[in-house]
């Protein structure tokens, strides 16, 4: 038998630069192709994310629309005119008159040294005319335990234009109470008005009711 004979490649310095550069160049083409494709790819999922998202917000608008629509119709109906608020019994809006009254900071007076009650209200000129027999209508704005509670609620009462009148006790309220009234009114529509005016423009006013 023969013996194989080993051949030897023998490869200068350049020709190993050569296929180096050959192999680097073929990598780079490679690595920029898979770029392009990647970013190609990339692309067509972000359309088609957008579309989908299109999609989905024009069917919601869509669905929308026939709910906006039927509860625009009905509308009209809720604006309905509400029948004026009864006057509440004074049994139930005296407390409630004491409670707010005295929860509120009381106005200390122009001259603090001289704590002096305040002076009794003027009956206005109506309650003189008035004849026994006749139906009038009075404004209880509020109920003190104390009288001196009354006293910035009574210039702001004077300030507004009314002669408030301040009741003593009675003698069946379980507590004492002072009650601040206005009036009296020949009508029971000016005394409304005189009441929603009074709300309107003293804080400590907001639970005024009517008093026949």
């Amino acid at each position: 038998m023969k013996p194989k004979q080993i051949r030897e490649l023998q490869v200068s310095s350049s020709q190993l630069a050569l296929i180096f550069l050959a192999l680097l160049g073929v990598a780079v083409i490679i690595f920029l192709l898979g770029v392009s494709i990647g970013k190609k790819y990339g692309e067509a999922q972000l359309e088609a994310a957008r579309e989908k998202t299109s999609a989905l917000s024009e069917a919601k608008t869509l669905a929308e629309k026939p709910s906006m629509e039927k509860k625009a119709e009905p509308a009209h109906e809720a604006e309905k005119i509400t029948p004026p608020e009864k006057p509440l019994q004074m049994e139930k809006t005296e407390p409630e008159q004491m409670k707010l009254a005295e929860s509120l900071p009381v106005k200390k007076a122009e001259k603090p040294e001289k704590s002096e009650p305040p002076p009794p209200a003027k009956i206005t000129p109506g309650a003189k005319s008035a004849q026994p027999g006749t139906r009038v209508y009075y404004v209880q704005i509020a109920a003190f335990s104390r009288k001196e509670a009354s006293a910035s609620l009574i210039q702001e009462l004077k300030k507004a234009g009314y002669e408030p009148i301040i009741l003593d006790p009675f003698p069946a309220d379980k507590k004492p109470l002072y009650r601040v009234r206005i009036g009296p009114f020949k009508s029971e529509a000016e005394a409304e008005a005189a009441r929603n005016r009074v709300r309107a423009l003293i804080p400590e006013a907001s639970r005024a009711f009517l008093i026949r």
